[in-house]
């Protein structure tokens, strides 16, 4: 009789073991983290107007010269 019990209980924690880790795997997951671009700096914006305001970009004059300096 004890035996059977223990084979009842083995079994019944192995089928709510088994349940668990299929609602586990069909269930939806949100992510660990923020999808970013890789440069998660914030202030990218103002690095970036400040080189334009500087002139550490340089800027073609007309769009002859564009076409010129592609090929």
């Amino acid at each position: 009789m004890v035996d059977n019990k223990l084979q009842l209980l083995i079994f019944g924690l192995a089928l709510v073991i088994m349940a668990k880790i299929y609602a586990n795997k069909t269930s939806e997951k949100p992510l660990g983290e923020e999808i970013s671009d890789g440069n998660g700096t914030p202030d990218k914006i103002d690095r970036a107007l400040t080189k334009l305001t500087s002139g550490d970009v340089k800027v073609n004059e007309t769009p002859s010269d564009t076409k010129n300096a592609i090929g």
